[in-house]
């Protein structure tokens, strides 16, 4: 519990165990708008950069960028979305987005 909001680790891809996993979520969820989830992630952001400064670990929090994108309307039209799922680009840093699980990262 984080400023009274449940923040999981999980795994950037979805059922893969953290031990696998090169890239790790801080997911929370519940709220009322996208600019009070964009103060939670930059404060959250901030905590994790202290916790490894403070425990010697590297961590790369990243810059808020898309790392590689793909055409939503073709993957849809391959049949590779339901019509209440959604494709986003692989993200790199603070990503807020629609509190349900109908969003997939493109690798």
């Amino acid at each position: 519990m984080l400023a009274g909001k449940k923040v999981t680790i999980k795994s950037d891809k979805r059922g893969e165990s953290l031990s696998k996993t090169n890239w790790i979520v801080f997911d929370a969820r519940g709220f009322t708008t996208e600019e009070n989830a964009h103060v939670f992630g930059k404060q959250l952001r901030l905590i994790v950069e202290i916790a490894s400064f403070c425990g010697h670990l590297g961590i790369d929090t990243g810059e808020d960028i898309a790392t590689a994108w793909v055409n939503e309307k073709f993957i849809r039209a391959s049949g590779g979305l339901k019509p209440n799922e959604r494709i986003r680009p692989n993200f790199h840093g603070l990503a807020i987005l629609p509190d349900d699980d109908n969003t997939y990262f493109f690798p």
